[in-house]
């Protein structure tokens, strides 16, 4: 029997389990992670391939786990969710997760586009506060975005 090496293992073949776990096909597994059908198939391939077990069982109807896919579905789901706790954990270290932005614009630029953009970006970056300027008189107003706003609401 084959040894399984742990560095051929990519995560993009761990997000591809999942997808194709959650969706139940490959073909919508691979609309919902914007993919060919074919690169989640090879993804799926490569990983029964290295582990050297069926991880789902295919038939006309799609895609269901084998009882070793599941199992092996809910270690991947919490590998990735390791993964993004490393970003975040990388992100907030250099300092792109909170903070305050600054910005100097013109009224209408500040009154009729700004709003839309700064609400998306706080949706995005909840913990980056907002601060918008207007360039000529000063007068200014702020945004605060995740908590800051949670506590200006409950008071």
């Amino acid at each position: 029997m084959n040894e399984i090496d742990c560095s051929r293992i990519k995560p993009s073949y761990l997000r591809a389990l999942v997808a194709v776990a959650e969706y139940g096909n490959f073909s919508e597994a691979a609309l919902h992670l914007g993919l060919a059908q074919s690169t989640v198939s090879r993804a799926i391939a490569n990983l029964e391939e290295e582990l050297g077990v069926l991880l789902f069982s295919r038939g006309r109807y799609g895609a269901n786990l084998t009882p070793i896919g599941e199992r092996l579905t809910t270690h991947a789901r919490q590998v990735l969710q390791l993964l993004e706790t490393i970003v975040k954990e990388a992100r907030l270290e250099k300092g792109l997760e909170s903070g305050q932005v600054r910005i100097a614009a013109f009224r209408t630029i500040a009154t009729h586009v700004l709003p839309g953009i700064i609400t998306r970006f706080c949706d995005r970056f909840p913990d980056i506060n907002v601060t918008v300027m207007e360039f000529w008189d000063h007068v200014g107003w702020s945004k605060p975005c995740g908590k800051a706003a949670q506590m200006l609401d409950s008071s």
